[in-house]
């Protein structure tokens, strides 16, 4: 893991996902195993193979999900939050909704959730815009100082765009 996380950071992709394939094949501790998988999805992920990257953290999260006795939940926060993120690359948005909405249930409690909420309203966009509606309009009413007027943004862009659209004046 150590050596496949410096090649990792010198973008040496290939060769990290190597050390982490070597590192599987050497360990059943599922606590190393996970956090293997969790950085082989990064690395499938850096090199633009995110339907790749969906199967090790699928099966880092059957893992975690099957062991009801440890629960570490930071990892699992991890992972479904990047399977959220691929998922969305990937324009599959309506897996990227239940990997986020999965994410913010097993979210450690010092993390704020408006951030999940913005990524479920982007992926909801396109599938269920009056949800997307929804998530933004929870996240301005939150009154956090930041996300708020991010979502604020949201729903004035969204407007626009839904204008310009009744008026016929998207030439794209």
């Amino acid at each position: 893991l150590w050596l496949g996380d410096l090649f990792l950071a010198d973008a040496k992709y290939e060769k990290a996902l190597d050390q982490y394939r070597r590192g599987l094949e050497k360990t059943s501790d599922k606590r190393h195993r996970g956090r293997l998988l969790a950085a082989m999805a990064k690395a499938l992920s850096a090199t633009g193979n995110h339907k790749e990257a969906i199967g090790p953290l699928n099966q880092m999260l059957s893992t975690l999900e099957a062991d009801t006795e440890d629960n570490d939940a930071d990892a699992r926060f991890t992972a479904y939050k990047h399977l959220g993120e691929i998922y969305s690359r990937l324009g599959e948005n309506e897996k990227a909704v239940v990997a986020f909405k999965r994410a913010l249930e097993v979210k450690p409690k010092e993390t704020d959730p408006y951030g999940l909420q913005f990524e479920i309203a982007k992926a909801y966009q396109s599938i269920a815009p009056g949800k997307a509606q929804d998530v933004l309009n929870e996240i301005v009413a939150s009154g956090d100082p930041f996300w708020s007027k991010v979502a604020q943004a949201r729903i004035n862009e969204i407007n626009v765009q839904q204008s310009v659209d009744r008026l016929g004046l998207n030439r794209s």
